[in-house]
């Protein structure tokens, strides 16, 4: 008896990490375009499930994951990005973070995707505004109130 638990603790080993090893050498190691696509239709299919079928698509494109599609939207006004895996089964959605460069990779692609919406403080009229302070001060504070 004892001489067979090697050899199957080894087979159940390897049957364990088949699956991994699959992924891991699936043939698009350079290129994942050639074996594994996301088109325009099933992203639409993905947001009708999840109920955000008013959510535009701006651009599909691979993740800094590899087996993730990167999917970049907007909705109601807002841009917003979510993660589809290879297999077209899960949706993530949430920060992924580079962790041996301590960089948020989701917060980089956020912020590229906003650039054209920031408000550039100095097109803000302040002509009725009230100035507390220093009016020539280096760094300034604009509060929006509605009084009424």
């Amino acid at each position: 008896m004892k001489k067979y638990m090697v050899p199957a603790c080894l087979i159940v080993i390897w049957l364990a990490l088949k699956p991994v090893v699959a992924f891991a050498f699936s043939g698009c190691e350079t290129d994942c375009y050639k074996c594994h696509s996301l088109s325009r239709e099933e992203v639409r299919h993905i947001l009708d499930k999840m109920k955000a079928q008013d959510a535009k698509i701006l651009k599909i494109q691979m993740s800094p994951i590899k087996g993730l599609w990167e999917v970049d939207v907007e909705d109601k006004g807002q841009r917003g990005l979510f993660y589809v895996d290879f297999s077209k089964k899960y949706l993530l959605s949430g920060s992924v973070v580079e962790v041996n460069a301590a960089i948020n990779k989701t917060k980089e692609r956020l912020d590229e995707l906003n650039k054209d919406r920031r408000i550039n403080p100095a097109s803000i009229p302040l002509k009725d505004a009230l100035v507390l302070g220093n009016k020539t001060a280096p760094i300034k504070v604009i509060v929006f109130t509605d009084p009424e």
